[in-house]
């Protein structure tokens, strides 16, 4: 397949039929060309603004066609109808017929289409902006997190405790009174938004005295829906990172989906998530170009779901992430 540079402005835009979308993909991670002038076109629809895909809405399976076949069956019957006459000397009653009907129909199917995306990219981009918005309180309490620790460190999570998960950092900045509004730790967009307002995430003694199905629940909502840095490897212990606002780094996201190590976000459907970066700004990344990026948010270096391999190597862990068994560094062979 020939990848033209309009099917690649389609797929980022999200405007491709879903096996066409399923064959571009294909074509990309077999060619990296053709990622480079993705990577591109991409720059170039940020900097137009038009880098945000909209909601995905999927109108009812089989309507346009229920409808043709509805106007062709009172077609065949098809009688004028008649409006009340005009009240006043000389005048006449005006009948409106199917045709008259058809016409009006259409003009609002038309205005519909106009304007019904238009309202589904104004709720796609207020969710985003929440979401973002909440991401940007998370990121600022943890710049003040690491003002209060030695050498600008993070606060470090005690993973020698099998009970410790990646979420409890989210606890941690509660319980510091980093942040205010524990609602922020949960998207717009996902599952645990059921739970707004009031979220009230567990404290860390409340997920070390707990048990059983109990214990995994309070560790799924722990850092609501957000994956917090998992640190790096360093003499045989997981380290925190320290902070030095470095551009490239992803300091706290949208959880990926399910499986560790996924890079499918959570939420918006699962089409992308948003980063906040140390140095404080927030990209929104579709989900096809994590991969892009110069440090994958949810792996190390080497591809690992597991702790950084440096104090360089970002990844980011979901709430109830534990990094057990924690996979170090390969060592090269002699």
């Amino acid at each position: 397949m020939s990848l033209r540079r309009e099917q690649l402005l389609g797929f980022l835009l999200g405007a491709l039929e879903r096996a066409e979308h399923e064959q571009v993909e294909r074509e990309l991670a077999a060619n990296p060309q053709l990622r480079q002038e993705l990577a591109e076109i991409r720059a170039v629809l940020e900097k137009v603004g038009m880098d945000q895909l909209p909601e995905p809405l999927e109108p009812p399976a089989g309507l346009a066609e229920r409808t043709c076949q509805f106007v062709a069956a009172k077609a065949e019957n098809a009688a004028p109808v008649a409006l009340p006459p005009e009240r006043g000397a000389g005048a006449s009653s005006r009948a409106y017929t199917f045709t008259d009907v058809l016409v009006a129909a259409s003009v609002l199917l038309v205005l519909g289409a106009l304007v019904f995306p238009s309202l589904v990219r104004s709720r796609f981009l207020a969710r985003l902006t929440a979401c973002q918005n909440n991401l940007r309180q998370i990121g600022m309490a943890m710049w003040q997190d690491s003002e209060l620790g030695p050498d600008q460190r993070y606060s470090r999570i005690p993973w020698e405790d099998d009970r410790a998960v990646a979420g409890m950092m989210g606890s941690i900045l509660v319980e510091k009174q980093l942040l205010a509004n524990p609602d922020a730790l949960i998207c717009p967009t996902s599952d645990l938004a059921v739970l707004l307002p009031g979220f009230r995430n567990p404290t860390i003694t409340q997920i070390r005295n707990a048990s059983g199905q109990e214990m995994i629940r309070l560790q799924q909502i722990a850092g609501g829906s957000l994956a917090y840095p998992l640190g790096f490897t360093q003499g045989g212990r997981i380290v925190p990172p320290r902070n030095t606002y470095r551009e490239g780094y992803c300091l706290v996201g949208e959880a990926p989906a399910a499986e560790v190590g996924n890079a499918k976000s959570a939420s918006h459907d699962g089409r992308g998530g948003n980063i906040f970066f140390e140095d404080g700004h927030i990209r929104w990344i579709e989900d096809s170009g994590y991969s892009l990026l110069p440090d994958h948010p949810y792996r190390n270096r080497q591809g690992q779901a597991a702790p950084g391999v440096d104090q360089d190597d970002a990844v980011l862990g979901g709430s109830d992430m534990h990094p057990t068994p924690v996979i170090f560094p390969l060592r090269p062979q002699p």
